[in-house]
């Protein structure tokens, strides 16, 4: 059997296994207090040492060709191997002296560094990122006063954004009535809307240190099949988007994941930052982009409070951003979900302080509708 696993720290010998457990147990608890100082977590961890940790992520593996997601899915592979083995090794070489309380402890043991390893994991998930959830609020930091909407507030934003968008789709050049496809966009995705991000988070006085990976993630629809469109790993730093996504979502999903990248937790707030982020953009394509996402989060509220006033403007939706939709829709439809990942996200979200679950991504609309009524550029 493999020894012990051990550390020597103060001149003593420890099982390094209880060091895991125990900064696991610390991560937790300075969880719990930073959550009643947002202003401390603010200034030493957002603003302070997950800026060295973002450096030091975009100067290594940013740097590799290839997402890092995938070294980090051969290395679970190699602990799920190197465990199985053990049991295998245990009890090739035990079988005839086996005892009851030989396997108990052999279990144990292994049980225990199963609870090891899950604690080196939620350690550095908090230390590498998640203390950004008890951060500032947004619309504390941008002094926004966030309202409820009625159903007549947002028919009156769906409105406004389909006209929007009936106004950038006329200026996309050699464009007709079908969808929009790759030509219209620019070739480095990634590069562009990781400039124009920087550019607005600078705009609003947050710090930009690094330059945040979003990468495409394949085989096409691996994240499509767990009902998501893009994911940020703390563990690599990298964010990334699902490769078989229509390129009408790309530009927002990238934008979402980067700012992910640059120090926010609430999905939300990403979807804030990709709208600006779209909508700041000199390509008609992919202002229209931030636009037409938005629509859909607007109009997704207004059929689940008014469903009336959401099949009457439905009616009114002009052809080509129909088409557009249904493009997108069509695209993802050839990607079945295999797994329903929505209860176990909600889980984590409330366990992040989220209290809107899932419906979290959705308070965009509140934080969008505020911010447009303190800035000219809309």
């Amino acid at each position: 059997m493999k020894t012990k696993p051990r550390i020597k720290l103060f001149g003593k010998t420890f099982d390094r296994r209880w060091l895991w457990i125990n900064l696991a147990l610390l991560a937790l608890l300075l969880r719990v207090v930073l959550a009643y100082f947002p202003q401390v977590c603010e200034d030493l961890y957002s603003r302070g040492l997950f800026l060295v940790i973002r450096f030091i992520i975009d100067s290594t593996l940013g740097l590799l060709p290839f997402a890092t997601i995938y070294l980090l899915l051969i290395y679970l592979g190699y602990k799920v191997a190197r465990a199985i083995g053990s049991y295998i090794k245990f009890f090739q070489l035990k079988w005839r002296k086996t005892t009851d309380l030989s396997v108990i402890c052999f279990a144990i043991d292994q049980l225990f560094s199963l609870v090891a390893f899950l604690a080196m994991s939620i350690f550095l998930f908090f230390f590498m990122w998640a203390y950004n959830y008890q951060r500032l609020p947004l619309e504390q930091q941008l002094g926004l006063e966030i309202k409820t909407m009625t159903a007549d507030d947002l028919a009156l934003e769906a409105k406004w954004i389909m006209n929007k968008c009936t106004d950038l789709r006329a200026k996309i050049s050699n464009s007709d009535t079908s969808a929009l496809d790759e030509a219209f966009f620019p070739d480095n995705l990634e590069k562009s809307m990781r400039q124009l991000l920087v550019e607005e988070l600078e705009r609003y006085n947050y710090p930009t240190l690094g330059a945040v990976r979003g990468r495409s993630l394949y085989p096409k629809g691996i994240l499509l099949g767990f009902q998501a469109s893009g994911v940020y790993i703390p563990f690599t730093g990298e964010g990334h988007i699902d490769a078989g996504l229509h390129i009408l979502q790309k530009p927002f999903t990238v934008a979402h994941e980067l700012a992910h990248g640059y120090g926010f937790g609430d999905e939300a707030v990403c979807n804030f930052w990709a709208y600006i982020t779209c909508i700041a953009s000199d390509n008609p394509a992919i202002q229209y982009v931030g636009y037409l996402t938005y629509w859909r989060y607007v109009f997704s509220e207004l059929g689940r409070i008014n469903r009336e006033q959401y099949l009457a403007i439905r009616a009114t939706l002009p052809k080509n951003m129909d088409n557009d939709l249904q493009a997108v829709y069509q695209n993802n439809d050839q990607y079945p979900d295999f797994f329903n990942t929505a209860p176990l996200y909600a889980t984590y979200l409330a366990s992040q302080g989220v209290k809107e679950g899932i419906r979290s991504y959705n308070r965009m609309v509140l934080l969008i509708a505020e911010w447009r009524k303190h800035n000219q550029k809309q």
